[in-house]
């Protein structure tokens, strides 16, 4: 298991981080993805089809190819939990909409005195109970990253009061589920939603938070980049993009 998260110190010395989500439960492509330099792997339990014994594998695959493994959980206290032993680097929780809901999960996240996270030593995140108890509760409140994702209109209508809850490292944006929320489902670059990003991002930013956002190409990805967004991944259609442009190209030549 990795001793340093890499994504959060990079994103605190103010760099920016590149990530692809995982849905499938194959070892291979989280190991494909971290020898491609992605900077972290989401691998996503939230559409993805895993049980907890398949992410605890995508996560030493990441390990083992030295990309930060982040999961996607949903808002679910027990899940949290349990995504959290098997040795992930941080937790990205989708569907955010309101304070009780991010108070709540950085209590469930957090040990001791920042929060109340369910003490057990002898699962992975703790090596099994070799780590010294203290050096385990210190490094893992300042290692492991929290995303919260912002997708609703009742969300970025409650960001002002969210941002004040401490604990937070990265917003991040989910621009699909952002346009069905604002009735304009899958419209990702209809102007009011583009409006809507921007405005979570100016707040955002203005209260010292990382932005991150999910894009389907690398020419989105890199004009976020350029925006300011500091945390950005590409989805698991990519891949299929990549082979069906090999495809093409290959019968073209043919």
């Amino acid at each position: 298991m990795q001793e340093i998260n890499k994504v959060k110190r990079a994103l605190i010395e103010g760099k920016s981080v590149l990530g692809a989500f995982v849905m499938f439960p194959s070892p291979d492509i989280v190991e494909m993805l971290g020898y491609s330099n992605f900077d972290f792997v989401i691998i996503d339990s939230e559409h993805g089809r895993m049980t907890i014994e398949q992410i605890e594998c995508l996560v030493r695959a990441a390990d083992c190819s030295d990309t930060v493994p982040i999961v996607r959980v949903p808002n679910d206290k027990n899940k949290i939990l349990q995504v959290l032993e098997t040795g992930c680097l941080g937790v990205q929780i989708p569907q955010i909409n309101t304070v009780e809901e991010v108070q709540e999960i950085i209590k469930t996240v957090k040990y001791y005195p920042e929060g109340q996270r369910g003490m057990a030593f002898t699962t992975r995140a703790g090596n099994y109970g070799t780590n010294n108890l203290e050096d385990h509760m210190r490094r893992s409140n300042n290692e492991l990253l929290i995303s919260i994702q912002i997708e609703n209109i009742e969300g970025v209508n409650n960001l002002v009061d969210i941002l004040k809850v401490p604990g937070i490292d990265v917003l991040f944006l989910g621009p699909a589920d952002l346009s069905q929320s604002l009735g304009l489902p899958g419209q990702v670059n209809h102007p009011l939603v583009k409006e809507t990003i921007e405005r979570v991002y100016e707040q955002g930013n203005k209260a010292g938070l990382v932005i991150g956002i999910d894009t389907s190409s690398a020419e989105a990805a890199r004009n976020w980049l350029d925006y300011g967004m500091r945390y950005v991944t590409v989805g698991p259609g990519a891949l299929f993009k990549s082979c069906k442009e090999i495809a093409a190209e290959i019968k073209n030549i043919n």
